[in-house]
């Protein structure tokens, strides 16, 4: 899990003390995060990206941050090429940007074509 603080809270040579508590329930653990993030990959990008671990992100709601990654079974997982948007209460999975798919596409792309296969092949 990790929670976001913007530097711009902080102010420059300060100690900084967080306490950080959090009291809420929510509906979609990490796993089930995981699940809808591929099941929505498989669906709209095909079945060479993957998600990957999810991270709690605490802000005026919670959502899951999904890594999406790439790989194939002769080149092995390549990296990571973009992320997807898990809201924590209703499972919905979201695009920060509605062009993002087709960039997570194109980063696969570069990495497929640019990316020595790891067996040497």
């Amino acid at each position: 899990m990790s929670v976001e603080i913007p530097t711009t809270m902080i102010p420059p040579g300060s100690a900084v003390s967080l306490k950080i508590e959090v009291m809420t329930q929510f509906n979609i653990s990490a796993a089930v995060a995981k699940q809808k993030a591929n099941r929505f990959l498989a669906m709209n990008a095909g079945n060479m990206l993957a998600a990957g671990d999810p991270e709690l992100i605490v802000g005026a709601t919670l959502h899951w941050r999904v890594p999406v990654l790439f790989g194939t079974p002769a080149k092995g997982m390549r990296g990571r090429v973009g992320e997807l948007i898990v809201d924590a209460d209703t499972g919905e999975v979201q695009l920060e940007n509605p062009f993002d798919l087709e960039e997570m596409l194109r980063h696969a792309e570069i990495l497929y074509s640019g990316a020595p296969s790891p067996t040497g092949a």
